[in-house]
């Protein structure tokens, strides 16, 4: 099974809401908190796992339906009239499958 590629190969549908407000509409400074949900979904394919994370114990399962939530809060700042803003935020898992458990998400945005 290890030397079939493709049956490991399948689609990830990924869906997500998010909402925002700005807080300093009147400033030249514009702070936005952020709120996000994101989700994948795993359409097919197999996955391996482990149960203690070594080589012994690794197994293959399908991964098939395999759904995966995430909350993710943060801010993005930025001056009017800038091309550039920063956002800042952090994400935690709220499934039990994961692609990670936590993240801290630094990113730049530049508008042209």
């Amino acid at each position: 099974m290890f030397g079939d590629s493709d049956k490991f190969r399948a689609s990830v549908v990924r869906y997500g809401f998010g909402a925002s407000y700005e807080l300093t509409p009147e400033s030249d400074f514009q702070f936005t908190p952020v709120v996000e949900l994101v989700g994948w979904t795993v359409t097919g394919g197999y996955g391996t796992g482990s149960i203690d994370g070594t080589a012994a114990t690794l197994f293959i399962e399908d991964a098939g339906g395999t759904n995966v939530m995430n909350l993710k809060i943060g801010a993005r700042m930025g001056s009017v009239g800038s091309q550039g803003s920063v956002y800042a935020g952090w994400g935690t898992a709220l499934t039990n499958s994961v692609w990670y458990s936590d993240i801290i998400r630094l990113e730049y945005r530049y508008i042209f």
